[in-house]
């Protein structure tokens, strides 16, 4: 069983950027953590895996919201709640277009 899996949506390498040109600051993370988010990523290319299936997963991280860092986490990154409305749309429309091109 392997430590880990990469992202299989397409696109993804450009992705940043697209989110950048919106507006919107992004960063790629290969940090695991301790999150759900991980380990239902990392189940479900798993389970892909060793079933011989093909599908694609990934999934983004929406930051905190400004006062969120104010009032509980003080070392966390954040973005407005505009902006975080904003980007899981440019992100989906991102895959979609990087889809019908790959």
């Amino acid at each position: 069983m392997p430590v880990g899996y990469w992202s299989t949506i397409p696109g993804l390498e450009s992705m940043k950027t697209s989110l950048e040109k919106q507006g919107i600051p992004a960063a790629f993370s290969f940090y695991a953590g301790e999150h759900l988010c991980n380990h239902i990523l990392y189940s479900s290319l798993q389970i892909a895996a060793k079933g011989n299936a093909s599908h694609k997963s990934g999934f983004i991280h929406i930051p905190v919201l400004p006062e969120q860092v104010i009032q509980q986490h003080p070392a966390s990154a954040c973005l407005p709640l505009a902006e975080s409305r904003r980007a899981p749309g440019i992100v989906v429309n991102h895959v979609i277009e990087a889809a019908g091109n790959g």
